[in-house]
């Protein structure tokens, strides 16, 4: 993995200003491991991607994570942290694709969703991109009377499916357990990998351009100059200047 300069971050992050989620975390892993093909990325399943971008934020912002949620029960703010450590699944050998599911009469080959698949749905309504999704990933549907269709799969065998993919991809799907402090509400909530780091970048990005708008109006430095400093440099001389 790549380090990346306050000037490279600033200037992937004013790329995907805007873009949807999935090319967000596209614009990120390009990037922070620019040596890799951009086919190659995309064959990454999606909990694969997720670990690639975890291991980013432990270098960009540090192991301890910090997030809010909102009470279901009582709509309470509720503060939890914990580290990336914490929500990494252990890379342990989880079979050989494609995988093969067995429900009553049905029985479905499979393989597991990839960050290519996820890019390929953008655009299209929820339902519409879960059963095509389901069509990229399924190999083979049959029963005894012969290969199913995915549009004909039951609630069921598709559920048993997604359940099954949740198995040999445990990091595509990472849930915290929360309580909340004011009505003792306990609940578990999905972290988005994607979203969350887009915002904890967002909120960098605007940081550092006021740091370089009060530090380029004070000394009268160019940005490039400013950038190039190490973050704690560039805090010493914005506290010297208010005080």
């Amino acid at each position: 993995m790549e380090r990346l300069s306050a000037n490279a971050l600033l200037e992937h992050w004013e790329a995907g200003e805007g873009l949807s989620p999935v090319r967000q975390a596209q614009v990120l892993l390009d990037a922070a491991y620019p040596g890799l093909p951009a086919d190659t990325l995309a064959g990454f399943t999606v909990g694969r991607r997720d670990a690639l971008l975890l291991a980013l934020r432990v270098q960009l912002f540090g192991s301890t994570v910090t997030a809010v949620a909102s009470c279901p029960s009582c709509r309470e703010t509720v503060e939890t942290s914990f580290l990336v450590q914490d929500i990494l699944v252990d890379a342990k050998d989880t079979g050989t694709p494609p995988f093969v599911i067995q429900v009553g009469p049905v029985r479905v080959t499979f393989r597991l969703p990839t960050a290519g698949d996820v890019l390929a749905l953008e655009g299209f309504a929820l339902e519409e991109a879960r059963q095509r999704l389901l069509e990229a990933c399924l190999i083979e549907a049959r029963h005894k009377d012969g290969p199913v269709p995915a549009s004909a799969l039951s609630e069921a065998v598709v559920a048993a499916v997604v359940a099954e993919m949740a198995v040999h991809d445990p990091q595509a799907e990472i849930l915290l357990g929360l309580a909340c402090p004011s009505c003792s509400h306990t609940w578990t909530a999905l972290f988005d990998v994607v979203g969350f780091m887009w915002k904890e970048l967002e909120a960098w990005g605007h940081r550092l351009l006021r740091e370089v708008h009060a530090l380029g109006r004070a000394y009268g430095w160019a940005e490039r100059e400013i950038l190039a400093m190490p973050a704690a440099r560039r805090r010493r001389y914005l506290e010297m200047l208010s005080e």
